[in-house]
């Protein structure tokens, strides 16, 4: 299946997650520099002919934001576009338009369906036609509605729904085809995560298994590999005022199974942590939060430690420690810690410093410190590693030279 994304200028950009929308009608979203003869071409046939009230969707999961997909649907050989709009920005429904070229692109189906936002959209298309998986947010409600949709010769037909939380698609049982995990959580009542394949167009149910539903909300849902061997999906969640836990999702002898049903104290975390690749090994690892030893503050003073393990598989069981490190997000940065280092740290942490020390020795094993850019100047013994809009960093050459431990969470989150 071949897919690429039309460019198309000032599109890509709208919808950011969330309600803070930048709404504009389709004449207003297409504006000089020029465009190519293929977006004249989609401008002019399908754009132009939109109410002038409509307002384009971007999924909120699509990366990059896009809403004009243009893909073979019945693999003839031949690219369609299908485009998601909503008629008015307050609206709360869609519409998805699927255009074919016939020396220009004509519309030959279009469907309407309920929904505040477009959370996402797959195309996948099949022998008897292609199927449509379209997610959208409703106003005021925390869960979401899956629409099945079904593109024939003929028409593009609702054929069913499905409520869910938040979805994940990836092979999850090594059959070499894509599936599709919804999960779905009714506070105090019900959780569960359901695994279905896609066969003949339609969903079928593979298994499911139930979550815990005691929770405030799962703060990260995260799909990809989990161990060297398997697939699967952390679902880390709020259990607290502020403490959290994490639920690990693969399958086993052909079930879905959450591996620390029984083992969650083994999650425990006393304020949240996103489970996710910490160490570019392409397998996610999961994050706890430790104290330093003898560091009696509040919680909300306490600088935590943090600890990412890896699971090591259905035959050893294992959470294995891969990485630590020193976060501090109000200061922009987080510190790596090598292997070399000593298991009995402490944090030393001033207004613009911090020092890592080992316990009981508080013998300093590496410090960094920052100043506003306008104060900054060069000074021996320090060197620079980072800087900011607002600051520049360097590290005390005193106690070590590595650059490579220190990263910014700008550079992180872009």
């Amino acid at each position: 299946m071949t897919r690429k994304i039309v460019q198309l200028i000032g599109v890509l950009c709208l919808f950011l997650a969330g309600c803070s929308f930048s709404y504009a009608t389709p004449n207003e979203l297409f504006q000089p520099p020029q465009l190519n003869g293929e977006d004249e071409n989609i401008q002019h046939n399908i754009i132009n002919k939109l109410p002038e009230s409509a307002v384009l969707m971007a999924p909120n999961k699509a990366s990059p934001k896009q809403n004009v997909f243009k893909e073979d649907l019945n693999n003839d050989g031949k690219e369609e576009i299908v485009l998601l709009f909503k008629e008015a920005s307050y609206a709360n429904s869609l519409v998805v338009h699927v255009y074919e070229y016939q020396e220009k692109w004509e519309l030959t189906s279009k469907v309407e369906l309920a929904g505040y936002e477009v959370d996402s959209f797959k195309m996948v298309p099949g022998e008897t036609g292609a199927t449509g998986f379209v997610g959208v947010t409703n106003a005021n409600e925390q869960n979401k509605q899956l629409h099945v949709v079904h593109l024939d010769a003929d028409s593009l037909k609702k054929v069913e729904s499905y409520p869910y939380l938040e979805l994940v698609w990836q092979d999850m049982n090594d059959d070499k085809k894509e599936d599709l995990t919804l999960i779905e959580l009714e506070r105090n009542e019900r959780a569960e995560a359901t695994l279905y394949e896609i066969n003949e167009g339609r969903l079928s149910v593979h298994s499911s298994v139930k979550l815990d539903p005691y929770v405030n909300q799962y703060f990260n849902i995260e799909g990809g590999r989990v161990s060297e061997h398997e697939k699967g999906i952390w679902v880390d969640q709020q259990v607290g005022a502020h403490s959290g836990s994490s639920a690990l999702l693969v399958v086993d002898d052909g079930r879905l199974m959450n591996v620390f049903q029984n083992r969650i104290s083994e999650t425990y975390k006393p304020y949240p942590v996103e489970s996710r690749d910490v160490n570019g090994d392409n397998i996610l690892e999961m994050g706890i939060e430790m104290s330093p030893p003898e560091q009696f503050t509040s919680m909300a003073d306490t600088p935590w430690i943090q600890e990412f393990y890896q699971w090591q598989g259905l035959e050893d069981g294992r959470l294995q420690l891969v990485q630590r490190r020193y976060s501090s997000f109000e200061d922009g940065f987080y510190i790596d810690f090598p292997s070399s280092w000593p298991k009995d740290l402490n944090i030393e942490k001033e207004s613009n410093e911090v020092t890592i020390v080992e316990y009981p020795s508080s013998e300093p094993l590496y410090r960094i410190r920052w100043k506003d850019r306008e104060d900054w100047k060069p000074e021996r013994g320090y060197t620079r590693i980072g800087q900011t809009e607002k600051h520049i960093y360097e590290v005390d050459e005193t106690y070590s030279t590595e650059t490579d431990l220190f990263h910014l969470w700008a550079e992180e989150l872009d």
